[in-house]
């Protein structure tokens, strides 16, 4: 099995400008059955946490009239998990 995390952050591009990219924690897994020298069974699980990733751009514009006004944008990738199972054999 394998975990990675990316934590989430800030990149300012302009001083009215700026992406938030949300923290990402991935975990895949698989078993393995051997079920001779030649053969074996492999069960995978890829992305078995399912969160999605979330990614919000906010963008202020400068002021008219004293009114500054303020876009905030979020966008959600969804991700699913991806279920495997294979026969793997010798040849």
């Amino acid at each position: 099995a394998s975990v990675s995390h990316t934590p989430g952050y800030r990149l300012q591009l302009e001083t009215n400008r700026a992406i938030v990219q949300g923290k990402t924690t991935v975990a895949d897994a698989y078993a393995l059955y051997v079920i001779n020298s030649d053969a074996q069974l492999r069960l995978s699980v890829a992305n078995a946490l399912q969160r999605d990733r979330v990614r919000t751009s906010d963008i202020t514009t400068s002021p008219v009239n004293g009114a500054a006004e303020r876009q905030v944008r979020t966008a959600r990738q969804r991700s699913d998990a991806v279920i495997g199972l294979r026969l793997e054999l010798k040849l």
